[in-house]
């Protein structure tokens, strides 16, 4: 049985990619510092602030971030400083 896909390929979706990325590097960070599962949220919305203030090499960014590149400002901001701590159980 033959199902129907997007005619597209996936990697021509960029949405799709960036959600892939985002999905890995969550899974990475939580993975490396042992953090509980239940905090999945919070690690997301970090890789999220971190993605967005790291200029990557697109030519339609010109070199600059992608927050930048979205608002025109170049102000400075800071990525918040979240530390994901292993949970210990005490029984």
């Amino acid at each position: 049985m033959m199902t129907q896909t997007e005619k597209d390929p996936p990697w021509q979706n960029r949405t799709k990619v960036e959600i892939r990325e985002l999905k890995q590097y969550t899974h990475h960070f939580m993975s490396r510092s042992n953090t509980l599962t239940a905090l999945w949220d919070y690690c997301c919305q970090y890789v999220v602030e971190l993605h967005k203030s790291i200029a990557r090499p697109l030519p339609q960014l010109k070199g600059r971030t992608p927050y930048e590149g979205l608002t025109g400002n170049n102000g400075h901001f800071r990525v918040p400083r979240v530390h994901l701590v292993p949970a210990s159980v005490v029984l």
